[in-house]
């Protein structure tokens, strides 16, 4: 399942309208619905949390809140990383068509690491850390 607020990823299952942080809170309400994370919440770099937008792959198949403790305890920890590290700071929307790219490129990565085609039919594997 793809969520994603980046109008250059190729059909999302859910496109949010918002911010980054939209996206964490839609990928926290998958998640408490079964949904598993497959790739992490948060970018490596704290310059990319200033992006307006990102793009999170889950599981097609849901799991019970008890397989899926570890997905519940990385995006509830994503949030609050987010929030603390960007409270005093704000999205940089100047250079919002780098981010999407940036975004379209991890994004691809991803489904590769993860076996996909591009956007593939449901599939399931590891969490990328």
């Amino acid at each position: 399942m793809i969520v994603t607020n980046n109008n250059l990823i190729p059909a999302p299952d859910i496109f949010v309208e918002g911010d980054y942080y939209s996206v964490l809170l839609q990928a926290r309400d998958l998640v408490y619905e079964g949904h598993e994370l497959l790739m992490h919440p948060l970018f490596a770099s704290i310059r990319m949390l200033l992006s307006p937008v990102k793009t999170l792959i889950l599981s097609d198949i849901k799991k019970s809140m008890k397989e899926n403790e570890n997905s519940l305890v990385i995006i509830g920890e994503a949030i609050l990383k987010y929030k603390n590290l960007i409270k005093n700071r704000t999205c940089d929307f100047e250079h919002i068509d780098d981010y999407k790219i940036l975004d379209l490129q991890l994004f691809n990565h991803a489904q590769s690491e993860l076996g996909m085609s591009q956007k593939s039919g449901a599939f399931e594997t590891d969490l990328i850390l």
